[in-house]
Formats: structure tokens, C-alpha cells, sequence
């Protein structure tokens, strides 16, 4: 969408929720975000780490995780997409999940919490907590710079 000042990219959410992200001023300034990076998807296996190879310009600056489903479980069906909370960063507690994302210049790097369950979320029809099976999901990595 263009109001003639900016361009915004619009993503609905929810029924009741958009994202908007401004993608420039207008002002002949550039844009805020020009390149896009999206991964393959990546097995979930505790405390491993992933190397990716973004190919942008420049180190990334917004993120995007989120997970596919791969086999139907906790009310999500096979092909499902979950955008996740990356890191709870519960240090010191036995209950951190989600990973640690760094990038740089070239590369993202993706550290697998240590858990049994690297995810947690809410079931899907009742909203109780729930921690997701690794080996039923895969991670897709979205990068913006």
C-alpha cells in the first residue's frame, strides 16, 4: 500500500490483528528494508546449531521465525504455519525453550535451546500449554535487512 508519503506492507494476523511495516519514506530517501531471505526448512534438534547463509548485502535486522507442521498433533494440522516467540530467555531455569538467533555479514546462526522440547506454545483448540514435538515441526528462518 502507498499513501503517497510511504509504501507499507500490510499482513493480517488475526481476524482482529495486521502487521504493517513501513518499507519507505517517499522523501527519495531508500527504503528501509530492500532484501528478503527465507530458509529451507531446518530439522529441530536440541542444542544444535545452524549456520545459514543469508546472501543479503548487509547484516539482517528484523526476523521472522516460524515453524511448519509436519505431523498433525496438539489441534495443528500437517502444513500449518506457527509464527513463534524465538527465545523465552529464561536463563538459569530448566524450563528456557526457542533458540538464540546471531547473525552477521554473511551468515545467520540458529542455537537450538537444549530442551527435549526446543518449542512450547498453546494448543490450538483448547489454548492450554503445550510443548511441541521436535521432530513433527520444521523451522523456516526469515530474515529482512
Amino acid at each position: 500500500v502507498n499513501d503517497g508519503n510511504a509504501t507499507f506492507r500490510i499482513r493480517r494476523l488475526t481476524s482482529s490483528t495486521v502487521s504493517v511495516t513501513r518499507l519507505d519514506t517517499g522523501s527519495g530517501a531508500a527504503p528501509v528494508l530492500t532484501e528478503s531471505y527465507e530458509s529451507a526448512e531446518q530439522t529441530i534438534t536440541s542444542a544444535a546449531l545452524l549456520t545459514l547463509g543469508h546472501g543479503l548485502s548487509s547484516e539482517p535486522i528484523l526476523f521472522s521465525p516460524y515453524l511448519i507442521c509436519k505431523v498433525a498433533e496438539q489441534g495443528y494440522s500437517v502444513g500449518h504455519k506457527l509464527l513463534i516467540n524465538y527465545a523465552t530467555n529464561q536463563a538459569g531455569s530448566t524450563d528456557g525453550l526457542g533458540v538464540s538467533i546471531l547473525p552477521d555479514a554473511t551468515d545467520i546462526y540458529v542455537r537450538y535451546w537444549d530442551n527435549a522440547f526446543v518449542f512450547a506454545s498453546a494448543n490450538r483448540s483448547t489454548g492450554g500449554p503445550i510443548n511441541l514435538i521436535n521432530s513433527n515441526w520444521r523451522l523456516v528462518m526469515r530474515a529482512f535487512a
